[in-house]
C-alpha cells in the first residue's frame, strides 16, 4: 500500500464511525470501508459531518476510499476517557491499525484530553499508550503496519514498538517523538528497525522530542498548514516527494 493511501486512512480516523456500520462491528461483521466511506462522504456533501480535524478536503478523501477493498475489522472510541480513538482495517493478507490524532474540545469531544495529554506523555507517557498496545494485540500474527496523523503517529509508533506480533511496522505522519527516557532499549530498537516518520518540511511537530524511527522529509503543498494531512506532496504513484 503507498504512503498516500495510508494517510488517507489516517485523514479518515478523524471522523466517527456511523453507528450502522459500529453496531454490525460489533455484531461480529466487517465492514467494507467504501460504504462507511460513501455513506461519510454524502454526510460531508451535506455538511452534516460533526467530526473531524485538519482536513480541508474531507469529502475528496471519502471519495478516494470509495473504491477501496480494505474492510474494517474493528473499531474502539473512547473519547469520552482517554481521547483514544482507532480503527483497524484488513485486506490483502495485512492488518492495518490507525489511530487517531487530536481534536479539540468541541461539539463532539466532551473535554480537552489529547492536548493535555500533549503537554503530559513526555513526563509520564500518554495515557493512550496501553489502549493502543492493546488494540494492535488483538492481531498478534501476520503482517501488521501501525500508522497515525500528529499524536496519532506517536501513538501508533508506541505501539509498534511494545506490540506483541514480531512483525509489526509503523508508517507514521508529522508525529511527534518521546521523551528519551520513556522507551525500553528493546523498544528502541523496534522503531530503529520497523519504522518511518513522513514529516513535511517545516513541521514543527514532527521536530519535537527524541525520534528513533527513520524520518523522511516531504515536499509541503503550496498554501497549506505544514502540520495537515493536506500539506504532504505524492507523486503520481502515490509517493512522497522528497523535500529539497
Amino acid at each position: 500500500m503507498n504512503p498516500q493511501t495510508l494517510l488517507r486512512l489516517c485523514s479518515f480516523t478523524y471522523f466517527d464511525l456511523p453507528e450502522l456500520y459500529a453496531r454490525r462491528l460489533a455484531r461480529g461483521e466487517a465492514v467494507p470501508l467504501s460504504q462507511a466511506a460513501r455513506a461519510l462522504r454524502r454526510l460531508a456533501d451535506l455538511g452534516a459531518l460533526a467530526c473531524g480535524a485538519y482536513l480541508e478536503d474531507a469529502a475528496g478523501v471519502f471519495s478516494a476510499l470509495e473504491t477501496s477493498k480494505l474492510r474494517i475489522l474493528a473499531y474502539e472510541n473512547d473519547n469520552d476517557d482517554t481521547g483514544f480513538v482507532a480503527y483497524a482495517f484488513g485486506g490483502r493478507g495485512e492488518t492495518i491499525v490507525a489511530v487517531r490524532g487530536s481534536e479539540a474540545k468541541g461539539a463532539c469531544v466532551p473535554t480537552n484530553v489529547d492536548w493535555r495529554d500533549n503537554f503530559c506523555a513526555p513526563l509520564a507517557g500518554s495515557v493512550q499508550y496501553a489502549a493502543a498496545t492493546a488494540f494492535a494485540d488483538r492481531y498478534r500474527d501476520g503482517s501488521l503496519l501501525l500508522t497515525g496523523h500528529s499524536k496519532g503517529g506517536n501513538v501508533a509508533l508506541y505501539a509498534q514498538s511494545a506490540a506483541q506480533n514480531p512483525l509489526a511496522r509503523a508508517a507514521v505522519f508529522n508525529a511527534q517523538g518521546f521523551a528519551c527516557h520513556a522507551l525500553s532499549k528493546t523498544q528502541k530498537q523496534r522503531l530503529r528497525a520497523g519504522a518511518v516518520n513522513y514529516v513535511v518540511a517545516g513541521d514543527i511537530v514532527g521536530a519535537l522530542l527524541c525520534h528513533l524511527e527513520t524520518r523522511f522529509y516531504v515536499r509541503q503543498n503550496p498554501g497549506t498548514n505544514a502540520h495537515s494531512p493536506d500539506a504532504f506532496a505524492f507523486d503520481a504513484e502515490g509517493f512522497p516527494i522528497p523535500a529539497r
